[in-house]
């Protein structure tokens, strides 16, 4: 295609008028020069225009197909062939072909009207639609004739021998600020914009200068702006910026300096100041610049951070439990070997005095215990996890929570010689609605916490009141005078299978798991769990039940909540053993340990008792004797 040729007319058309109006205000030049323009054909004839115009329309539409081709959209290309044909009365027919030969689209009678020919014609014009950086095929238009092939006598030669040297330096000035002036948008024809505006990807024409020519209604939307404000704005006055993993070169460059196509991701900051991810695709546009796509690849980025985010949060968690069953592994086996071991010492008669009886005994009970007791915290783990734990809400004396919890661990305390307190600072209510078995374990948990890490000193417990104008609430403080903690410990003590340290476990021993089950009961009754602590100085954990207003009516004083206690305390010094009246009773149970272990209890508490090992035998026995009550496990063998 000629030099001439590829100059747009409007282009021409405007460099003739700078040219006449130059040449007039410099009159000591020839008088000719006043007409080089029509002698070197810049005002154009009518065929010429003709000839321009339809080579015009013929490369919007090559930009097009290109665009169309780049995303494999044939429906979409012959659509647009269809509407062309449609709208322009001077073409005869469009064909679309690849470099096969294959005819793809025809529009219109184009294989009667086309006549096969290897340069183009005023009349019929051929042009390569290329996909990436080879030519894929070409775009045929046949037009109407528009009778002979005068007026094109002017060609490349004519221009460079005279236009060139003559007006090149003298009109250099006025052509660039006559060239910058010039409306980009009329390049592409408004109806192949309301074509390119219907993708869904967002689209950009930009010149040899990187200035753009057309963006479309997506990309514009995407960089929350408008269309029309980005036409003339150069590309790299916007704020995009490049991966850090990538190339650090902007891909339009590269694509137009090499000449090939470019793939490559960056990133947009919208005036919001939001980051967009685009996946970006350009193609040069022989004789008009480069053709850019744009895939908005912003919510595939944010979600490969979040699957990220969400693969190393189970890795961690897996690791922790990989951990846990390490540390359960050693928790379990350590009072398991004791309960087996002094019970062998026992069977074996390996003892010197009844001290010795006792203190073994004493032993294995407080073994079986520590089991006992991690096995209620996987227990109550499990059923957190998997939403079946259910807390009550029935009246509950918080003063005789707190006593009791601190009477079952006063001897724990005594062992570590440390002291364990409990003090009332202010009155509570008589009572409150609660789950008081839920709060004893976390009172539980916690000073059992608090004596485990306090070597000297000792560990109080501290009920207060507070009041708040919205909600009321009780405040439970456990503080110790123990080893303490870090900022970043207290951050994951609350966290399953987590201890404050590595080395604790070793050193104390534990799950890792009865801050967390206090907090997410604490929590599941309404209330909180916090911890405020500094390392070697101990630590304070903080439980807050709020209550309503209605339960203010009637309180206890400290000085009360104390005398209540010692009653209490003398009255079960006092009180005897339980005794049952002499009436039978059906055990059922497979297992023979209990059946044995529950039969000695009751017979020496009074009652006749008969055991069975599963439901069948149970209605047998039912059917012979009238039983008093029947003691059922809820699972066994046959019935």
């Amino acid at each position: 295609m000629r030099f001439i040729d590829q100059i747009p007319i409007r282009v021409r058309i405007s460099f003739g008028l700078v040219v006449l109006m130059a040449s007039t205000l410099l009159l000591a030049r020839p008088v000719s020069t006043l007409f080089m323009p029509a002698e070197l054909s810049f005002f154009a004839d009518g065929r010429h225009e003709v000839m321009v115009g339809r080579k015009q329309l013929c490369e919007s539409l090559a930009i097009a197909s290109t665009a169309m081709i780049s995303k494999e959209n044939m429906s979409a290309l012959e659509a647009t062939l269809i509407a062309i044909e449609a709208r322009q009365a001077q073409v005869l027919s469009i064909g679309f072909r690849r470099s096969s030969g294959e005819l793809l689209v025809e529009v219109g009678p184009h294989q009667q009207t086309w006549k096969a020919n290897e340069r183009s014609t005023i009349d019929q014009i051929k042009v390569p639609v290329y996909k990436r950086d080879k030519v894929w095929g070409s775009l045929e238009i046949a037009f109407v004739p528009s009778g002979g092939f005068l007026g094109s006598l002017w060609g490349p030669l004519w221009l460079l021998c005279f236009m060139v040297p003559i007006c090149g330096f003298q009109f250099a000035f006025f052509l660039r600020r006559t060239l910058d002036q010039l409306d980009p948008s009329k390049a592409i024809p408004g109806h192949v914009r309301a074509v390119l505006d219907r993708f869904a990807e967002g689209l950009l024409i930009i010149d040899g200068r990187q200035r753009i020519l057309f963006a479309n209604k997506p990309l514009a939307t995407a960089l929350n702006t408008d269309a029309d404000a980005l036409k003339g704005v150069y590309l790299k006055e916007l704020p995009w910026t490049l991966p850090n993993d990538g190339p650090q070169s902007l891909p339009w460059v590269d694509a137009a300096e090499s000449g090939m196509s470019v793939c490559d991701r960056m990133v947009h900051t919208n005036i919001d100041g939001r980051k967009l991810s685009f996946s970006v695709n350009c193609s040069v546009v022989q004789g008009q610049g480069v053709l850019v796509t744009f895939d908005d690849v912003t919510m595939l980025e944010e979600n490969k951070v979040e699957l990220a985010r969400a693969r190393d949060s189970a890795e961690q968690a897996n690791e922790a439990k990989s951990a846990f069953l390490a540390n359960m592994s050693h928790e379990i086996r350590t009072p398991l070997n004791a309960v087996l071991g002094f019970t062998d010492v026992l069977r074996r008669g390996l003892i010197s005095n009844n001290n010795e009886v006792e203190d073994h005994l004493n032993m294995i009970h407080r073994s079986g215990a520590h089991l006992l007791e991690l096995i209620n915290d996987i227990l109550d783990l499990s059923k957190i996890e998997a939403g079946r734990m259910q807390v009550e809400s029935i009246e509950t004396r918080i003063d005789h929570v707190v006593y009791d919890t601190a009477d079952v661990l006063e001897v724990r305390a005594r062992e570590k010689g440390i002291e364990l307190q409990v003090d009332f600072e202010s009155a509570i209510p008589e009572t409150i609605k609660s789950d008081p078995t839920r709060l004893r374990q976390i009172i539980m948990n916690l000073v059992g916490n608090a004596i485990k890490f306090t070597e000297q000193g000792g560990v109080s417990i501290v009920t207060r009141l507070v009041r708040d104008a919205s909600s009321p609430a009780l405040q439970i403080n456990v503080i110790d005078t123990g080893i303490g903690m870090t900022e970043q410990q207290q951050e994951k003590i609350f966290e399953s299978f987590t201890q404050a340290d590595s080395t604790t476990t070793r050193k104390f021993g534990g799950t890792g798991l009865g801050l967390s089950i206090s907090r997410r009961l604490a929590e599941a009754m309404g209330g909180s769990l916090s911890v405020s602590s500094q390392p070697g100085s101990g630590s304070t954990f903080t439980v807050t039940l709020p209550f309503d207003k209605s339960e203010l009516r009637q309180f206890v004083s400290p000085d009360e909540v104390k005398r209540r206690a010692a009653c209490r305390n003398d009255a079960a010094a006092k009180a005897e053993i339980t005794r049952l009246p002499a009436k039978p009773v059906l055990v059922v149970d497979d297992g023979e340990a209990n059946r044995r272990l529950i039969e000695l209890v009751l017979t020496r508490a009074g009652a006749e008792v008969t055991c069975v090992e599963n439901g069948l035998e149970a209605i047998k026995a039912l059917s012979e004797r009238d039983y008093a009550l029947v003691y059922m496990d809820m699972q066994m063998p046959v019935l």
